[in-house]
């Protein structure tokens, strides 16, 4: 500093810093190079994954595609984006929080029902899903 009259702007950092630093940013990559997905749970109590690019605009005169293949009687309770690297957070009914990997959820072709809520979380009983709350993995 004296030499030079300003004080050293750079960093000498250790060689375990430096891996600890280039290993966040091989997850951060993979973080973001992850599929947008939409979550969606039906009243009846089944759910699905999605690729959230799979929703295309209709233009005009077309016919459209088929929706999420829903039973009948059943509709769509709640649908939540996240990408494929989080967690998701499963709250029911009972007051009981489930936590699983996006990508444990299955993603069924677009007719069929999805898979019902008490398989994916792993429990016996039936589950009613009060609350769906996507967990970014940092």
């Amino acid at each position: 500093a004296a030499k030079h009259g300003n004080p050293r702007r750079t960093r000498i950092v250790s060689e375990q810093d430096l891996k600890a630093a280039s290993e966040e940013l091989v997850a951060l990559a993979a973080r973001r190079s992850a599929r947008a997905v939409l979550i969606m749970s039906s009243a009846k109590g089944f759910m699905s994954r999605v690729p959230a690019d799979s929703f295309t605009m209709q233009h005009k005169g077309g016919k459209g595609k088929g929706s999420t293949g829903l039973r009948d009687g059943d509709c769509l309770d709640q649908v939540v984006r996240a990408r494929e690297t989080d967690q998701l957070l499963v709250i029911t009914a009972e007051g009981r929080a489930h936590s699983i990997k996006v990508a444990a959820v299955p993603e069924p072709t677009r007719s069929s029902f999805g898979s019902a809520v008490a398989q994916v979380v792993g429990t016996n009983s039936s589950l009613r899903v009060v609350a769906l709350m996507p967990l970014p993995v940092l």
